[in-house]
């Protein structure tokens, strides 16, 4: 039970502290989404480096052999009817070619994001090596836009592997089977897993570029408090130019309530803001308008150059004590969290 206290303690401190800010388009940034029917192969189990060793990366997927479409995002397990491909652990292979706007060859920085795929990615772009990553249950990302062209179509290459080891998140090792274990093909092998559920693989949530001022707004952090009858908001801004140089910019922040009107502004990229009467940030079973967000609206300028982005907030406070667990100075009442199983399959639950 404490573990699960620490779990959700966690999460709901996240809520108000963003370390990598995720993508959302204003009026300086704009989001073109990848999500479509890409190319898709699997390897031989026999010789998993064939695309590696081929260079599969380096042309269109479909020129190194038979390739079948497969949506993106999906898990490739269940798309098709092959049982090979359901049950397949190893390299498998993606390509898609796209195009980005031309206004965005100038002055912009463009970002590659994957939200998700499992479990080890290698990303190649027109035939390079952007990025790789280990985990499927995190975003990843990188920039992209000395790798891009802006008068030709581009292609983006995905060599994914979902095998699992003792080192991946979850654990699973890898059995050769043998021709006495059964009738299985020279070189076969099987996930050997201890968990209850399938191993789903795949580039399993969107893909998508998104593009943003040289100069601009790298993070927010956000920490609220409550005193009697008055909320504080501290806040953060940093901004660098091209990946790499801090800046220090003009800074306007404004706070903006659900219906879009602005409660409160400030200058400067610290500092503290303090709302009478906040609305408060409550869980679904503790209050008639729950999960109540605010928006902090941060404009930097350096030069010529100006980025914004609205970061959602709500202002609570979170305190564990010896037996309980408080939000907003109120105990909350756990119900099922953690639960794994979704029906009664037994007795005992």
């Amino acid at each position: 039970m404490m573990r699960n206290l620490f779990i959700l303690l966690c999460a709901l401190l996240i809520v108000g502290k963003v370390k990598s800010l995720f993508p959302r388009e204003s009026l300086t940034r704009e989001i073109k989404l990848l999500n479509d029917v890409w190319n898709f192969r699997i390897c031989h189990q026999g010789d998993q480096n064939a695309g590696f060793r081929e260079q599969w990366f380096k042309a269109p997927l479909y020129e190194t052999g038979e390739i079948i479409p497969m949506p993106v995002p999906s898990s490739f397990n269940d798309i098709t009817q092959n049982k090979t491909i359901r049950d397949y652990l190893g390299w498998s292979w993606y390509d898609k070619e796209f195009y980005v706007p031309q206004r965005w060859s100038k002055n912009l920085r463009i970002v590659l994001r994957f939200e998700s795929a499992h479990y080890f990615t290698i990303v190649y772009l027109n035939g390079r090596e952007v990025m790789n990553h280990t985990g499927g249950h995190l975003p990843f990302e990188t920039d992209v836009t000395q790798y891009l062209s802006y008068s030709s179509p581009n292609r983006i290459t995905v060599a994914l592997n979902n095998t699992l080891s003792d080192k991946t998140i979850p654990q699973g090792s890898k059995t050769f089977k043998h021709a006495n274990d059964g009738p299985y093909p020279p070189g076969f092998y099987v996930q050997g897993t201890s968990f209850d559920f399938f191993n789903y693989a795949g580039i399993h949530r969107s893909v998508f570029l998104y593009a943003m001022p040289v100069a601009y707004i790298d993070d927010i952090l956000i920490t609220t408090d409550i005193s009697n009858s008055t909320g504080s908001v501290s806040y953060s801004v940093t901004s660098r130019i091209n990946s790499s140089q801090q800046l220090n910019p003009e800074c306007n922040i404004h706070i903006i309530d659900k219906v879009g009107k602005e409660v409160a502004s400030i200058t400067g990229c610290s500092g503290v803001i303090s709302l009478k009467n906040p609305k408060l940030w409550w869980p679904n079973t503790m209050h008639q308008d729950p999960g109540y967000l605010y928006k902090l609206h941060a404009i930097i300028k350096w030069k010529n150059i100006v980025d914004e982005y609205y970061q959602p907030f709500g202002i609570r406070t979170v305190k564990v004590t010896k037996d309980q667990f408080l939000i907003n100075g109120k105990p909350f009442y756990f119900m099922g969290f953690g639960k794994h199983e979704d029906s009664n399959v037994s007795k005992d639950l």
